[in-house]
């Protein structure tokens, strides 16, 4: 399917040739780029001046960083296809990650640009998956990301946390929202050792830090015997262990 072209300025690509996958709006040769007509979130092919292909992503003409890539030229014609296809296979491949990782259904089970899907965060907390989406072109493709992640993990429940203030620079409304099943009103984290007790909605981000898990648990083997002062508590997680 043909898509929008943006052309880089001269010597723009280089980043992008090293691996970035952010494109920056002083980097774009509006002059020869339709940037400025895009629509949030709209599906584009990035080219170097010299007219190479560098990647595909979602391009938004009003935020600083106007183009973020989920394919570069390095994987071959992966980037030619559907980005919506691409999607799917990126989720397979975050799903199939964590399964390998933990035995346990508590963990972050996508990690935004870590897992090549921008803008998308998904913690999943036994049989329910919190959500939040930050980017334009993630956000056109919720439902579906919601369904497949349901489909892959068999969560009852998807909420999506969509409560932060930086998406109002990608034009996305200010919203929570449960696409699939009863949302509780708590959720349950099994962590080291612990049962830990969260909000399932209005608490930060998503609700859990998961990335410190192994942070707490070195914390932890230090910790006996001793008076610790927890400065950041939030729910507590550097305290309990």
């Amino acid at each position: 399917m043909s898509r929008p072209t943006l052309i880089l300025n001269k010597g723009a690509d280089r980043r992008l040739r090293l691996g970035h996958l952010w494109v920056f709006s002083n980097e774009i040769d509006t002059a020869k780029s339709p940037l400025k007509t895009l629509s949030a979130g709209e599906a584009v092919d990035v080219h170097s001046s010299a007219g190479d292909y560098l990647g595909s992503g979602y391009a938004n003409p009003a935020t600083l960083i106007s183009v973020r890539l989920l394919a570069t030229a390095r994987e071959s014609d992966s980037g030619r296809s559907e980005l919506k296809d691409l999607l799917d296979t990126r989720l397979q491949a975050a799903h199939a990650l964590r399964l390998s990782l933990y035995k346990e259904p508590w963990y972050r089970l996508v990690h935004a640009d870590g897992d090549r899907l921008p803008g998308l965060i998904v913690d999943r907390y036994d049989d329910t998956l919190i959500a939040q989406i930050t980017t334009a072109g993630m956000d056109q493709h919720k439902s579906d990301i919601c369904q497949r992640l349901a489909e892959l993990t068999g969560c009852k429940n998807v909420h999506l946390a969509n409560n932060l203030a930086a998406r109002q620079m990608e034009q996305l409304p200010v919203e929570e929202q449960t696409i699939k099943g009863d949302l509780p009103s708590e959720l349950v984290v099994k962590e080291n050792g612990c049962d830990y007790r969260v909000p399932a909605s209005g608490g930060q981000k998503t609700g859990w830090y998961y990335d410190h898990r192994e942070n707490r648990a070195i914390a932890a083997k230090h910790a006996p015997g001793k008076r610790v002062l927890d400065v950041f508590c939030y729910t507590g997680a550097w305290s309990m262990p």
